[in-house]
Protein backbone atom coordinates (compact mmCIF):
# COMPACT_ATOMS: atom_id res chain seq x y z
CA UNK A 1 0.00 0.00 0.00
CA UNK A 2 2.92 2.17 0.91
CA UNK A 3 4.66 1.56 -2.02
CA UNK A 4 1.36 2.04 -4.38
CA UNK A 5 1.02 5.36 -2.89
CA UNK A 6 4.76 6.33 -3.09
CA UNK A 7 4.36 5.39 -7.00
CA UNK A 8 1.05 7.60 -7.68
CA UNK A 9 2.76 10.99 -7.78
CA UNK A 10 5.29 9.48 -10.43
CA UNK A 11 2.36 8.07 -12.44
CA UNK A 12 0.49 11.42 -12.31
CA UNK A 13 3.54 13.38 -13.24
CA UNK A 14 4.25 11.08 -15.92
CA UNK A 15 0.24 11.39 -17.10
CA UNK A 16 0.73 15.22 -16.66
CA UNK A 17 3.23 15.88 -19.13
CA UNK A 18 2.15 13.47 -22.08
CA UNK A 19 -0.20 16.18 -22.77
CA UNK A 20 1.76 18.90 -22.99
CA UNK A 21 4.09 16.94 -25.33
CA UNK A 22 1.28 16.76 -27.53
CA UNK A 23 0.29 20.45 -27.61
CA UNK A 24 3.96 21.34 -28.14
CA UNK A 25 4.24 18.94 -30.99
CA UNK A 26 0.95 20.51 -32.33
CA UNK A 27 2.22 24.22 -32.07
CA UNK A 28 4.89 22.85 -34.03
CA UNK A 29 3.55 21.49 -36.94
CA UNK A 30 1.13 24.35 -36.84
CA UNK A 31 3.56 26.90 -36.72
CA UNK A 32 5.54 25.09 -40.16
CA UNK A 33 1.85 25.21 -41.53
CA UNK A 34 1.83 28.67 -40.93
CA UNK A 35 4.94 30.09 -42.32
CA UNK A 36 4.71 27.87 -45.50
CA UNK A 37 1.54 29.71 -46.28
CA UNK A 38 2.81 33.07 -45.13
CA UNK A 39 5.73 32.56 -47.22
CA UNK A 40 3.24 31.41 -50.18
CA UNK A 41 1.26 34.60 -49.72
CA UNK A 42 4.08 36.58 -49.76
CA UNK A 43 5.67 35.80 -53.39
CA UNK A 44 2.19 35.86 -54.62
CA UNK A 45 1.79 39.31 -53.39
CA UNK A 46 5.10 39.99 -54.91
CA UNK A 47 4.22 38.64 -58.27
CA UNK A 48 1.00 40.65 -58.36
CA UNK A 49 2.62 43.95 -57.29
CA UNK A 50 5.29 42.82 -60.55
CA UNK A 51 2.53 42.29 -62.81
CA UNK A 52 1.11 45.73 -61.87
CA UNK A 53 3.86 47.35 -62.19
CA UNK A 54 4.13 46.16 -65.28
CA UNK A 55 0.43 47.09 -66.34
CA UNK A 56 1.18 50.45 -64.70
CA UNK A 57 4.39 51.23 -66.99
CA UNK A 58 2.47 49.66 -70.21
CA UNK A 59 -0.46 52.06 -69.75
CA UNK A 60 1.80 54.92 -69.24
CA UNK A 61 3.81 53.64 -72.78
CA UNK A 62 0.29 53.51 -74.47
CA UNK A 63 -0.93 56.57 -73.45
CA UNK A 64 2.29 58.46 -74.08
CA UNK A 65 2.16 57.00 -77.88
CA UNK A 66 -1.50 57.89 -78.07
CA UNK A 67 -0.81 61.60 -77.11
CA UNK A 68 1.51 61.27 -79.69
CA UNK A 69 -0.31 60.02 -82.29
CA UNK A 70 -2.99 62.52 -81.84
CA UNK A 71 -0.48 65.22 -82.06
CA UNK A 72 0.55 64.04 -85.31
CA UNK A 73 -2.94 63.91 -86.50
CA UNK A 74 -3.41 67.38 -85.41
CA UNK A 75 -0.27 68.31 -87.28
CA UNK A 76 -1.47 66.54 -90.18
CA UNK A 77 -4.78 67.76 -90.49
CA UNK A 78 -3.64 71.67 -90.13
CA UNK A 79 -0.93 70.90 -92.74
CA UNK A 80 -3.94 69.99 -95.07
CA UNK A 81 -5.54 72.72 -94.66
CA UNK A 82 -2.92 74.88 -94.94
CA UNK A 83 -2.23 72.59 -98.47
CA UNK A 84 -5.94 73.38 -99.38
CA UNK A 85 -5.66 77.06 -98.86
CA UNK A 86 -2.18 77.22 -100.58
CA UNK A 87 -3.84 75.28 -103.75
CA UNK A 88 -6.83 77.36 -104.00
CA UNK A 89 -5.00 80.70 -104.09
CA UNK A 90 -2.38 79.08 -106.22
CA UNK A 91 -5.88 78.23 -108.99
CA UNK A 92 -7.49 81.56 -108.21
CA UNK A 93 -3.57 83.27 -109.47
CA UNK A 94 -3.46 81.17 -112.47
CA UNK A 95 -7.31 82.20 -113.31
CA UNK A 96 -6.55 85.62 -112.65
CA UNK A 97 -3.14 85.54 -115.27
CA UNK A 98 -5.34 83.83 -118.04
CA UNK A 99 -7.76 86.49 -118.10
CA UNK A 100 -5.12 89.54 -117.88
CA UNK A 101 -3.73 87.66 -120.57
CA UNK A 102 -6.60 87.53 -122.25
CA UNK A 103 -7.30 91.14 -121.75
CA UNK A 104 -4.00 92.09 -122.76
CA UNK A 105 -3.93 90.01 -126.52
CA UNK A 106 -7.58 91.67 -126.99
CA UNK A 107 -5.95 95.39 -126.37
CA UNK A 108 -3.17 94.63 -128.51
CA UNK A 109 -5.60 93.26 -131.45
CA UNK A 110 -8.01 95.96 -130.72
CA UNK A 111 -4.61 98.35 -131.43
CA UNK A 112 -3.68 97.02 -134.31
CA UNK A 113 -7.02 97.21 -136.14
CA UNK A 114 -7.32 100.35 -134.82
CA UNK A 115 -3.43 101.77 -136.56
CA UNK A 116 -4.52 99.95 -139.73
CA UNK A 117 -7.75 101.61 -139.49
CA UNK A 118 -6.42 105.12 -139.39
CA UNK A 119 -3.92 104.38 -142.43
CA UNK A 120 -6.69 103.46 -144.13
CA UNK A 121 -8.89 106.14 -143.36
CA UNK A 122 -5.67 108.18 -144.17
CA UNK A 123 -5.17 106.87 -147.77
CA UNK A 124 -9.04 107.22 -148.03
CA UNK A 125 -8.54 111.34 -147.70
CA UNK A 126 -7.32 110.74 -151.30
CA UNK A 127 -10.28 109.61 -152.86
CA UNK A 128 -11.60 105.67 -153.70
CA UNK A 129 -11.93 103.31 -156.66
CA UNK A 130 -12.58 100.07 -157.15
CA UNK A 131 -9.74 97.57 -156.18
CA UNK A 132 -8.11 95.37 -158.99
CA UNK A 133 -10.50 92.54 -159.59
CA UNK A 134 -7.66 90.58 -160.63
CA UNK A 135 -5.46 89.02 -157.44
CA UNK A 136 -1.81 88.86 -157.34
CA UNK A 137 -1.69 85.48 -158.15
CA UNK A 138 -2.44 85.79 -161.77
CA UNK A 139 0.65 88.36 -162.34
CA UNK A 140 1.83 86.09 -164.72
CA UNK A 141 -1.22 85.26 -166.81
CA UNK A 142 -1.87 89.18 -167.28
CA UNK A 143 2.08 89.28 -168.43
CA UNK A 144 1.92 86.47 -170.88
CA UNK A 145 -1.68 88.19 -172.27
CA UNK A 146 -1.95 90.11 -175.45
CA UNK A 147 -0.51 93.78 -175.60
CA UNK A 148 -4.31 95.41 -175.39
CA UNK A 149 -4.80 93.41 -172.43
CA UNK A 150 -1.20 94.62 -170.89
CA UNK A 151 -2.12 98.75 -171.65
CA UNK A 152 -5.69 98.09 -170.59
CA UNK A 153 -4.66 97.18 -166.95
CA UNK A 154 -2.34 99.89 -166.98
CA UNK A 155 -3.58 102.69 -165.21
CA UNK A 156 -2.74 106.46 -166.31
CA UNK A 157 -0.80 108.71 -164.29
CA UNK A 158 -1.44 111.75 -165.81
CA UNK A 159 -4.54 114.15 -166.76
CA UNK A 160 -7.70 113.38 -164.64
CA UNK A 161 -10.00 110.59 -163.29
CA UNK A 162 -10.17 108.88 -159.88
CA UNK A 163 -7.61 107.29 -157.94
CA UNK A 164 -6.49 104.00 -158.82
CA UNK A 165 -5.74 101.68 -155.50
CA UNK A 166 -4.71 98.23 -154.33
CA UNK A 167 -4.93 97.02 -151.05
CA UNK A 168 -1.92 95.56 -149.93
CA UNK A 169 -2.16 91.64 -148.75
CA UNK A 170 -0.03 89.22 -147.25
CA UNK A 171 2.94 88.78 -149.10
CA UNK A 172 2.55 91.83 -150.88
CA UNK A 173 6.22 94.06 -151.40
CA UNK A 174 6.27 97.35 -153.49
CA UNK A 175 7.77 95.81 -156.09
CA UNK A 176 5.46 93.23 -157.13
CA UNK A 177 2.49 95.82 -156.83
CA UNK A 178 4.41 99.00 -158.91
CA UNK A 179 4.91 95.09 -161.55
CA UNK A 180 1.62 94.17 -161.53
CA UNK A 181 0.41 97.84 -162.23
CA UNK A 182 3.45 98.34 -164.49
CA UNK A 183 4.61 101.18 -162.71
CA UNK A 184 8.02 101.56 -160.95
CA UNK A 185 8.43 101.94 -157.04
CA UNK A 186 9.79 105.07 -157.21
CA UNK A 187 6.21 106.52 -158.67
CA UNK A 188 4.15 104.37 -156.07
CA UNK A 189 6.12 106.21 -153.32
CA UNK A 190 5.76 109.39 -154.39
CA UNK A 191 1.66 109.01 -155.21
CA UNK A 192 1.81 107.62 -151.45
CA UNK A 193 4.34 110.00 -149.71
CA UNK A 194 5.91 106.52 -148.85
CA UNK A 195 9.78 107.62 -147.58
CA UNK A 196 10.46 103.42 -146.98
CA UNK A 197 9.11 100.20 -148.62
CA UNK A 198 7.80 99.21 -145.46
CA UNK A 199 3.78 98.34 -146.55
CA UNK A 200 1.27 97.05 -143.81
CA UNK A 201 -0.98 94.49 -144.86
CA UNK A 202 -4.55 96.36 -144.54
CA UNK A 203 -3.32 99.55 -146.57
CA UNK A 204 -4.76 101.22 -149.56
CA UNK A 205 -1.99 102.29 -152.01
CA UNK A 206 -2.46 104.52 -154.85
CA UNK A 207 -1.02 102.70 -157.84
CA UNK A 208 -2.02 105.78 -160.38
CA UNK A 209 -5.49 107.48 -162.07
CA UNK A 210 -8.51 105.80 -163.66
CA UNK A 211 -8.98 107.31 -167.34
CA UNK A 212 -12.37 108.96 -167.68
Amino acid sequence: MTTTLARLPRAIRTLGFAPLAVLAAALAMAGCVTKETYTAQVNRTTNLQRLLAEEEKRSADLAVEIARLKKQAGDLEAQNKLTTTQLTEARAQVVRSLEEVGRLQEEVQKGRQSAIAGKSKSKKSLGTAPTPTEPPDRLDELQGGSGKKATSATPSLEGGGSNVYHEVKRGDTLFNIAKRYHIDVKTIRELNDLTRDEIHVGERLIVGKKEQ
